[in-house]
């Protein structure tokens, strides 16, 4: 069994592939049957947990006071290894300040980064503004003079925005002869790399990500000469669950992110990601000693509600292939 650990508003990246109504039904009841998905919300308030596997998703997410909440859990699963297989520890693994600032100190990456408190020493333009704690590749254009850095910060700064959680990264220009940027992504899941189709854009943001679930042999085969690196990079972040974006210059992977909660392709994609992640263990529970009282009270729309009512009925019948025209249905007597 697998349960599936993130913030509460960021179950997506999974729920969007097992609740996906025009997936493959028989794909999505069997991950049913393996993956639990629990937010760190509802989890800070559990007596006890089942034994299993545990991905320690959305670190990058997690407040000071939710990470180490998260670490007094980690710890007691960790205390019996026979009945846990644990991904991610709370503490230890980098979050993309630190694990930026490793690699461009130990010479894989090529560009430098700080954090926007901090006073500007990088030493080459252009540079961007990003978010540490979300993964929106920037939240300014491309900034070539100190001046407009200068004025980024303010425009931030006017917009309410706090400093502490953004950092400052300088730019390289990896297109290629014909304009085109390449991004490279792959998922490492226990140390194996499960390779995603390369992204192209004219735009320096490359966004969007072509899974093609039907030709992961194929796409692993292009990138087998990044695995053992991939692979490095990953186990001096301590990280074993994750999806790494980058990009190829001179020959030499520069990682742009880890991203601990990235979103699965097409329901095929998670199944070969819980294959992986999976451990079958006796039935069973350990009970948590919490040192802490959560605050978070969840609210949700009716309309949310009314969706998780449908979904579950349609799961307990074994009806799932008939919940996409459910929802059509509904959505079309709604307007």
């Amino acid at each position: 069994m697998i349960y599936f650990l993130s913030k509460h508003g960021h179950q997506y990246t999974w729920r969007w592939c097992l609740e996906n109504a025009y997936a493959d039904t028989s794909i999505r009841k069997e991950l049913f049957r393996c993956i639990t998905l629990i937010s760190y919300e509802k989890l800070f308030k559990m007596p006890k947990l089942s034994y299993g596997a545990y991905v320690f998703a959305d670190l990058e997410r997690l407040s000071v006071e939710e990470t180490e909440r998260a670490y007094i859990i980690w710890q007691t699963l960790a205390n019996d290894e026979s009945r846990f297989r644990l991904f991610n520890n709370p503490l230890s693994s980098m979050r993309r300040y630190e694990l930026l600032r490793y690699l461009y100190e130990e010479n894989v990456n090529q560009f430098n980064v700080q954090r926007l408190t901090e006073p500007l020493k990088l030493n080459k333009f252009p540079i961007f503004i990003r978010s540490e704690d979300d993964h929106e590749a920037s939240i300014t254009p491309l900034l070539f003079n100190t001046k407009q850095y200068n004025d980024a910060v303010q425009t931030i700064l006017k917009n309410g925005k706090s400093r502490d959680n953004k950092i400052v990264i300088e730019y390289i220009d990896t297109r290629d002869e014909s304009g085109f940027f390449h991004r490279f992504s792959a998922i490492v899941a226990g140390f194996q790399v499960i390779a995603i189709i390369p992204a192209h854009s004219r735009d320096w943001i490359v966004k969007e990500l072509p899974y093609d679930s039907r030709d992961t042999n194929a796409n692993l085969s292009r990138y087998k000469n990044h695995i053992p690196e991939l692979i490095r990079i990953f186990r001096a972040a301590n990280i074993n669950y994750g999806r790494a974006d980058y990009v190829v210059l001179d020959n030499k992977i520069q990682i742009f992110e880890i991203n601990t909660n990235p979103r699965i392709g097409p329901v095929e994609y998670l199944a070969k990601v819980a294959q992986i992640l999976d451990f079958h263990s006796e039935p069973g529970h350990v009970e948590i000693i919490q040192k802490y009282s959560p605050p978070w009270k969840e609210r949700k729309s009716k309309s949310y509600w009314a969706g998780r009512l449908l979904h579950h009925i349609l799961r307990t019948i074994d009806k799932l292939e008939y919940e996409g025209s459910i929802l059509d249905t509904l959505k079309s007597i709604k307007k």
